[in-house]
């Protein structure tokens, strides 16, 4: 039997912070730098995700 995977894309490089659930910033939320071939920290609490500064 073969299983279906989704391959994993890399970050665009640059600044993510951390949002919630409706893409507002999280008070006192991480902040990652990203480089080409880095992958993004696991968030720090469920429900919260990676986004890109848009400067």
């Amino acid at each position: 039997m073969m299983e279906n995977f989704t391959k994993r894309t890399e970050p665009v490089p640059g600044t993510y912070h951390e949002v919630n659930a409706s893409g507002l910033p999280v008070k006192e939320g991480h902040t990652a730098i990203i480089a080409k071939g880095d992958l993004l920290p696991p968030a720090s609490a469920l429900g919260y995700h990676w986004q890109i500064d848009q400067h």
